[in-house]
């Protein structure tokens, strides 16, 4: 495994003042507020005028700090992989797991698909997400490029899902048949992570569905949020004593990240704990923004 710099942690600003919000937009999909707080700048989708929800958060005068708890479970996965070549990310946000995953492995080629070209203009505007060579974003609905990308027979090691938010699910990215499409341009050792969520009736449909597609996977639940990050693939995943090992080689540049090692290590659940009986979601049955509540 490549050696990194390891930086010494900086100490981050955040403001306790009111957030501001700097710009507001309705996109075709969603409306889209970016709200800023002293140092800390959010990006929030809403779906319903009296709903709004972070989707994105960036502490300006420290960048590589992860606001949420989900980017740091997601981080988890990433290291699972080993130093993917080729990511896809799908769901775009603020970009903070493009910027993450290029700290720690600035040798990746990583392609964003998001759907909303509004979410690219705020992120380019106000995130200053990065367009480098090794960053290439693409304007497009997330399963068809997966559909274009296994027609060119075109392979990714790591796979990230990431479209969901709390107001609303995109029911085509949940189901069966999409996973067999994502699993079809995983590399031989590529690995697929989705953030997704820990409660609700929708968990047992969910993770049979998963299961259906790829066989056993890892999960690692967060303490702070219903969120979970399911890690799952061709690779075969680490022991729970290799992956305390392998956190442990990049525990420098991860606390810089405000990331624990134990915390993942607590977080990271190995065995189902779920209804293996559960109904799979399918083209034909994805009820998922009902089931979700």
């Amino acid at each position: 495994m490549k050696k990194f710099l390891m930086m010494a942690v900086a100490i981050v600003s955040i403001s306790t003042s009111s957030a501001k919000t700097i710009h507001k937009e309705q996109s075709l999909y969603r409306n889209i507020i970016v709200t800023k707080d002293g140092q800390k700048l959010c990006m929030k989708f809403s779906l319903r005028r009296d709903k709004k929800q972070n989707q994105s958060c960036k502490i300006l005068n420290n960048p590589d700090y992860l606001v949420f708890d989900y980017a740091k479970l997601a981080v988890a996965g990433f290291l699972m992989a080993e130093q993917p070549k080729n990511i896809l990310i799908i769901g775009l946000g603020g970009g903070t797991l493009v910027e993450s995953f290029h700290s720690l492995s600035p040798e990746s080629n990583i392609t964003s698909v998001e759907i909303d070209p509004a979410v690219v203009k705020v992120a380019k505007e106000y995130f200053h997400i990065p367009l480098e060579s090794w960053h290439t974003i693409i304007e497009k609905d997330g399963r068809i490029f997966v559909k274009r990308e296994k027609i060119r027979k075109n392979k990714y090691d790591l796979i990230v899902l990431d479209a969901f938010n709390g107001d609303y699910i995109p029911e085509h990215l949940m189901t069966l048949e999409f996973f067999k499409e994502v699993k079809s341009i995983l590399s031989e050792d590529g690995l697929v992570i989705s953030n997704t969520f820990s409660t609700s009736v929708l968990y047992d449909y969910e993770s049979a569905t998963y299961h259906q597609a790829f066989g056993d996977f890892y999960q690692l639940k967060g303490k702070f949020s219903g969120n979970r990050v399911i890690v799952t693939g061709n690779k075969k995943l680490p022991t729970s004593e290799e992956f305390k090992t392998l956190t442990l080689s990049y525990q420098t540049i991860l606390e810089k990240m405000d990331i624990q090692t134990g915390y993942l290590w607590r977080a990271l659940e190995t065995s189902p704990n779920w209804n293996k009986n559960s109904p799979i979601l399918t083209d034909d049955f994805a009820p998922v923004n009902i089931l979700k509540y």
